[in-house]
């Protein structure tokens, strides 16, 4: 029960959104520890968010498998987004306002 409140607290983008033929779930810090960060999941199984990838200027996976093909489309998206993805991420932009922002790769 505990993830699936945690999947309330988290926005996810879809190809339509992104390029990308994966979910893309993005969330604000919250009381979070960990670095800002994304995660994906299938379109196929859009209830499991094993992959994880850190938002940064080097953006690396932190958890699970992509086709290399896969993660540098994502890498792509993730740089051409990243002042926007930490903008949500810090609380300094709403869903609505971070959604109106994000570009397609």
């Amino acid at each position: 029960m505990k993830l699936k409140n945690y999947l309330f607290e988290m926005s996810n983008l879809w190809k339509d959104d992104t390029g990308i033929d994966y979910i893309i779930w993005v969330s604000s810090k919250k009381n979070s520890k960990h670095a800002p960060r994304i995660k994906l999941s299938s379109i196929n199984s859009a209830s499991n968010l094993d992959i994880v990838i850190i938002i940064s200027d080097d953006p690396k996976l932190k958890h699970g498998k992509l086709q290399n093909k896969v993660f540098k489309q994502v890498k792509k998206w993730i740089l051409l987004n990243k002042k926007t993805l930490l903008d949500y991420w810090n609380e300094n932009i709403s869903t609505k306002q971070m959604i109106n922002k994000i570009k397609k790769v």
